[in-house]
């Protein structure tokens, strides 16, 4: 017995020093997936082959994956949909791939898979193919779904992680900034600032020792409660699921994840339940922050994660965690940032016990 716990424990460890180091690469993550996605300070996916008029062409855009790449793609088809300007959709890639009469000629799909050979995902890529859709793969270059799709974006060497959401959210965002460039939806101008910030976020993603502190506090506060829920809106409803199933597989914590609209209409035990309310879109700032106090209204015990600028703008002063602010097209990549390290606090404290 003695042995058998050894084991578990060693196991535990193994897992934390993998969260650790995935945490500590997130920000080479981001630089390395910018670098593959520029030249000469413009955005650059030379191995996509979808020209202006298809895309003009377009009734829909299909995001797919699974697991881990399905949270990445559903938060990024919110924003696919406002810079393009075309119908978007996430579809989980075990339906897709069972769905007949779509993808068809006027629609592209993107499947985006952190190994590159989910069968579901491999499967729905192969249907959209045969049904005369464009696909693009967001995948691991050698991987099934790289090598049989035309058009690819190439994942970087850090992307199969824990944090892998990161790199996918990011290369969708970069995407959807592209082909709204291409569509002259998006001006050139707001794509230049895009860029711009864009370079800093690996910057963004190293905290401060005083980052760090809040980190370890927020760690404390969640792991005196029993159950923990992950909340959120539009990507944020997807960052939340993300974030979740994390807490879940590598904190071994009763996590779980509902829209921030559906909290009220849900049985929650208030003593032994902590709400995380997850807000990164200024436009939706004082939307998001209506539900956040009709939640508090109902339960005490609540966390907030959030930017700095949208605290001071919705007047949120305590029982919150921010972090320093980008552009809402890239807030979910800082937030859920802080979100990992706050696992690998608690873990920390875990390990110490």
């Amino acid at each position: 017995m003695q042995n058998l716990k050894g084991t578990k424990m060693n196991e535990v460890f193994n897992q934390n020093e993998i969260l650790n180091q995935d945490i500590d690469d997130l920000p080479l993550m981001i630089k390395a997936a910018l670098e593959n996605s520029t030249q000469k300070e413009k955005l650059k996916f030379s191995q996509i082959k979808i020209g202006k008029s298809y895309l003009q062409g377009l009734k829909m855009i299909i995001l797919t994956g699974d697991s881990s790449s399905y949270c990445a793609s559903e938060a990024a088809a919110y924003n696919t949909e406002l810079l393009c300007d075309i119908p978007t959709v996430s579809v989980h890639s075990q339906l897709l791939m069972n769905t007949r009469g779509i993808p068809a000629k006027d629609t592209l799909v993107i499947a985006c898979s952190k190994s590159g050979e989910d069968t579901d995902t491999v499967f729905a890529a192969k249907r959209a193919i045969k049904n005369g859709a464009k696909v693009i793969a967001v995948a691991p270059e050698e991987s099934t779904l790289y090598k049989m799709c035309k058009s690819v974006i190439p994942l970087s060497e850090y992307a199969d992680s824990i944090c892998g959401f990161c790199e996918e959210y990011f290369l969708l965002s970069l995407l959807s900034v592209y082909f709204g460039g291409k569509l002259g939806t998006m001006p050139k101008l707001n794509i230049s600032v895009t860029l711009k910030l864009a370079e800093m976020l690996s910057g963004k993603l190293s905290f401060s020792s005083h980052g760090k502190k809040a980190l370890e506090e927020a760690a404390d506060y969640m792991t005196s409660f029993s159950d923990i829920i992950f909340c959120g809106y539009a990507s944020d409803e997807a960052s939340a699921r993300e974030i979740s199933e994390c807490f879940r597989i590598y904190g071994g914590i009763k996590a779980y994840s509902l829209p921030i609209y559906d909290i009220r209409e849900n049985s929650v035990n208030e003593q032994s339940t902590l709400i995380v309310p997850i807000i990164t879109n200024n436009a939706n700032a004082a939307l998001i922050n209506m539900q956040v106090n009709k939640i508090k209204s109902l339960y005490s015990s609540t966390l907030i994660f959030t930017t700095e600028s949208i605290a001071q703008e919705c007047n949120l002063k305590d029982g919150l965690v921010t972090v320093e602010d980008s552009i809402p097209l890239f807030n979910p990549i800082t937030v859920t940032g802080a979100l990992y390290k706050t696992l690998s606090c608690i873990n920390y404290k875990n390990d110490e016990k």
